[in-house]
């Protein structure tokens, strides 16, 4: 399940969290914090403000059914079971945030900015049917128009490769956490050990070797890893910055003496290279 900060939300208020598949593999992450393979890392948990409401997948129908559920009719987000001229997107507008068929109000497409209104009002995007308005959290304001996620709630798709689902947000375009190509005010972050996303960023993320609580609060450029592992850490979590396994001399040498490159463990096949500055092994 995944839990959500509805309405305007402030940067960095929530996690990546659970429920994200690579299109190919179709791997799931549930609430939980995981720990990477080779480095110990830790995958975004779903933390989450406890304020906000829970949403469920809410689903009616028979998955794929094409039911032609009517306007405010609970709905299958992934198999888009909802009449023409809706579609089915978080809505929070009768209180808990639920899959609702909601009328299409625009016609941008996959890769078009767009603006989210808020998951309480009777506008929710100017997305076309195909595809819902991303802003880098859950949080009224500009984006760009991703593609709905396939599959299911227990296995996720993206028909697109380049793509990861996140269940709440839909297919989200991988990126680097080495090049930071991010819109301004996100970070690329690890949302599950095989998917790297753009997400909001903290308007004052900790440093590195100070206490953190998800991977999605640290800067850009840095994830939570486990204290033990991080010089000076005093918790059970701290920032570490990412770096480059194959440049010389060794960057996290610039941090101080104690810190090194290891690998981080990444299943994203283009990030090999990937490493996160600790302890030495």
């Amino acid at each position: 399940m995944l839990a959500c900060a509805c309405g305007d939300g402030s940067a960095g208020s929530a996690t990546a969290g659970s429920a994200t598949a690579g299109s190919a593999s179709g791997s799931t992450s549930a609430d939980a914090t995981t720990d990477a393979s080779a480095s110990g890392t830790t995958g975004a948990p779903a933390t989450t403000p406890s304020t906000s409401p829970s949403i469920t997948d809410g689903s009616t129908g028979a998955p794929g059914g094409g039911t032609g559920l009517g306007e405010d009719a609970k709905c299958d987000v992934f198999a888009q079971d909802c009449a023409a001229g809706l579609k089915c997107v978080y809505w929070c507008g009768n209180g808990p945030c639920l899959p609702t068929c909601r009328v299409v109000t625009g016609d941008r497409t996959t890769g078009d900015a767009c603006v989210f209104f808020g998951a309480e009002g009777d506008v929710y995007d100017d997305c076309d049917a195909a595809s819902v308005c991303w802003t880098g959290e859950f949080a009224a304001g500009e984006g760009v128009c991703v593609p709905f996620c396939g599959g299911t709630l227990a296995q996720p798709t993206c028909s697109d490769p380049e793509r990861v689902c996140i269940a709440l947000a839909g297919c989200l375009e991988r990126c680097d956490p080495l090049l930071q190509t991010c819109p301004d005010g996100q970070g690329c972050y690890d949302a599950d050990l095989d998917a790297f996303v753009c997400w909001d960023a903290p308007e004052t993320p900790p440093t590195a070797g100070e206490p953190c609580q998800g991977n999605t609060l640290c800067a850009p450029g840095s994830t939570c890893s486990p204290g033990a592992k991080v010089p000076g850490c005093a918790a059970n979590r701290c920032c570490a910055p990412f770096c480059d396994l194959d440049a010389a001399p060794d960057p996290c040498e610039a941090i101080g003496p104690q810190w090194t490159c290891v690998g981080y463990g990444s299943a994203q096949p283009d990030l090999a290279n990937l490493g996160v500055c600790q302890l030495a092994p």
